[in-house]
């Protein structure tokens, strides 16, 4: 009986430290996740402020070529 109870602690003891070291991953996953959240983030506002500017870029690329075609229809009238 005592061998039994000895092997018991034993297993016990190896399932406690097995959890502590399941446990430890775990945090180190969950900061992990974090981390990569954050740059997510980070990342989504870069790339939304990127297409704003990209918008405006061609906004105005339009805005060019619309004068440009005004000018040539313009002078193709007068001329």
């Amino acid at each position: 009986m005592y061998e039994e109870l000895q092997d018991l602690i034993e297993k016990v003891d190896n399932m406690e430290e097995d959890s502590i070291t399941l446990q430890k991953g775990v945090n180190t996953c969950e900061a992990e996740i974090e981390t990569l959240t954050m740059e997510t983030r980070v990342c989504e506002a870069v790339v939304e402020k990127e297409i704003r500017e990209c918008k405006m870029q061609l906004r105005s690329l339009k805005n060019i070529v619309v004068l440009a075609l005004v000018m040539i229809v313009f002078f193709k009238f007068m001329y």
